[in-house]
């Protein structure tokens, strides 16, 4: 906050000297990160910044100021207007995205050049150009961007449901069934005469005991046909696949996800539910929170550049006030001087100085000679000359 206080005290202050205004211009070009440019002696209230040359458009090959064009990291510069246009045209055609020149266009240096809706479209395209998997919705047939590629369902903020990165239908409560894994688990539990449990759809291997069989989820059911008890198995008389330990029960996938509870009263399976669907909430929450930061984060950025073309426009109206005041002050200076000459009000050293620089005289007024009292030795090889002559 004090720093803008001091800075616009800055930009409101008129300066009345030309050294004060060469002040003003390097305090200004400090606060917005401008760097100097020696390419030799010069003095204090002649450097010029590299942001107050003029430089060309790569695209429209129009001359602007330093500050009015972009530089990109292929070292191009581009023009506001040129890169609004790229920037439009790619969010009106998503097959584009992203922007370039001859690299792509960061969005976080380039992206000052857009409005609030134009900035909501370019990130959503960039999160769908940057994402793992991209699948629709089974609901509401909205895009959902996966950057997690390993997760087997995606959540929906729209419509809060849970859709199958596999078969793109709703959330099972199992396996998919149409994923090639879940065919080879089912070939090799029918091999093995495995069985499944009726209520989690565990599968269960027995290797010894009856065929009562209690799940991890505290289901009693009946291991030889899958069914939970009380079952018929007792009256079907013993064959030799029972002997073997093996169950004749089908195995099955693709159950519907049921969204679950929280309730102590429920079930192992509901509460087991509810965890799952909240963790995938979450990380679908906490992908749209950073990309409100990342819109947040723009919007920064585009008022910073604001401001720094607003301070650029101040340096350059006090670059042309200095330049005002320097002329001034040079011929109120020399009129100071030729009064005092005529006076006579400044001695012979300074009459002398005053005389050899040849610059100061108006063109009415003619040199005063002046006795020339130091030795031949400190004399220079013209006036020594002159001497002579005369």
């Amino acid at each position: 906050m004090r720093a803008r206080t001091v800075r616009a005290s800055l930009l409101s202050k008129d300066p009345t000297t030309a050294a004060e205004a060469g002040q003003l211009i390097h305090t200004l070009a400090a606060s917005i990160g401008w760097v100097k440019e020696r390419k030799g002696p010069q003095r204090r209230s002649a450097y010029l910044f590299a942001k107050e040359k003029h430089a060309k458009c790569t695209i429209c090959g129009d001359t602007f100021l330093g500050f009015e064009l972009e530089r990109l990291n292929c070292l191009h510069r581009h023009c506001r207007d040129c890169l609004q246009r790229n920037f439009q045209y790619t969010i009106g055609n998503p097959d584009s995205f992203p922007a370039k020149c001859c690299k792509s266009l960061p969005l976080s240096e380039t992206s000052h050049v857009l409005s609030d809706e134009e900035m909501k479209a370019a990130l959503a395209m960039q999160e769908a150009y940057e994402a793992s998997k991209v699948i629709s919705c089974f609901s509401c047939q909205g895009d959902i961007f996966l950057s997690d590629i390993s997760r087997d369902a995606a959540y929906c903020l729209q419509c809060h449901k849970l859709t199958c990165t596999t078969c793109k239908k709703e959330m099972h409560a199992d396996l998919c069934p149409e994923d090639p894994e879940t065919d080879a688990l089912k070939s090799l539990a029918k091999e093995e005469g495995w069985t499944q449990c009726p209520k989690c759809n565990r599968i269960i291997h027995r290797t010894a005991g009856c065929n009562s069989m209690t799940c991890l989820c505290k289901t009693n059911f009946c291991f030889r046909c899958g069914n939970a008890f009380p079952c018929k198995c007792f009256t079907i008389p013993h064959n030799e696949t029972e002997r073997s330990g093996k169950s004749r029960a089908d195995i099955g996938f693709g159950a519907a996800f049921s969204n679950g509870s929280s309730s102590r009263k429920a079930s192992y399976k509901e509460r087991l539910n509810y965890r799952i669907l909240r963790d995938y909430q979450r990380s679908a929450l906490m992908n749209q929170v950073n990309q409100k930061l990342k819109l947040k984060d723009l919007k920064i950025r585009r008022q910073l550049k604001v401001k720094e073309i607003e301070v650029a426009k101040e340096i350059m109206r006090l670059r042309v006030k200095m330049n005002e005041l320097s002329a001034s002050e040079r011929v109120e200076k020399k009129e100071l001087r030729l009064k005092a000459i005529e006076n006579g009000e400044v001695g012979p050293s300074a009459a002398r100085v005053i005389v050899t620089r040849r610059n100061i005289y108006s063109w009415n007024t003619k040199p005063i000679p002046v006795e020339d009292t130091r030795p031949v030795s400190r004399r220079t090889r013209s006036q020594r000359v002159t001497e002579v002559a005369a």
